[in-house]
């Protein structure tokens, strides 16, 4: 609910608390890709918890739906904990936090060194074999501007913004890239990622200079 709320309407923008440029600077690493799920969970429990307490006072059933899935999920960890405390952890409480980390650590890789100030420019998209997997939400930027659209149609959505989109968005696949941009970076400087946001920064800095330049005269 928060991702809706917070994520899909500021889309990587100043405003989306867990923008990944806020954690530490404007990285793009792989301490940053492995931080970042921790990071994002102190800003992003604060609006959850909000959002339910609000729920509670407006939409009292939404409320209840969603207190009875954490009760049911805890239930049932109670239980299998119970029954095999040693399995528990290595079959369901592992799985699920990796789970949640590479959940919350896709984030990273969708909008790290991506510009939070484009209207187009602000999240990288996978166009190879993990779109099959995940129902196409490696077509990033398409996903953002049509939420409501339905997974399918994603593709030609992509193709209707890829022109317009900066090139370094546009990644063949995702082994790839995490293995050139968090691994081989690490031994060779020139597969390192490159920010736009410090483009556009660059290009803020050349018009407040041509401006007062300009003043001058």
């Amino acid at each position: 609910m928060t991702h809706n709320a917070n994520h899909h309407q500021f889309h990587h923008g100043a405003d989306d608390v867990a923008r990944t440029y806020r954690f530490g600077g404007d990285t793009n690493n792989l301490l940053g890709y492995l931080l970042h799920p921790v990071q994002a969970v102190r800003v992003l429990a604060p609006l959850f918890v909000a959002r339910l307490l609000q729920w509670r006072e407006c939409r009292p059933g939404v409320f209840l739906y969603f207190v009875l899935q954490y009760v049911a999920v805890g239930f049932l960890w109670s239980i299998l904990a119970f029954v095999d405390w040693q399995n528990w952890l290595l079959v369901v409480l592992l799985p699920q936090l990796f789970g949640l980390h590479w959940l919350l650590a896709s984030n990273y890789l969708q909008h790290a060194h991506a510009d939070g100030r484009s209207r187009i420019n602000f999240a990288r998209n996978f166009e190879g074999l993990i779109n099959p997997l995940l129902f196409n939400a490696g077509l990033h930027t398409a996903h953002h501007l049509h939420g409501r659209s339905h997974w399918s149609e994603l593709p030609e959505l992509h193709e209707r913004y890829r022109k317009e989109i900066d090139p370094r968005l546009n990644e063949r696949g995702l082994v790839g890239y995490i293995l050139r941009t968090y691994l081989l970076s690490l031994i060779v400087p020139g597969f390192q990622s490159e920010s736009l946001m410090c483009d556009q920064f660059e290009i803020d800095a050349r018009r407040s200079n041509d401006f007062d330049a300009g003043s001058s005269y």
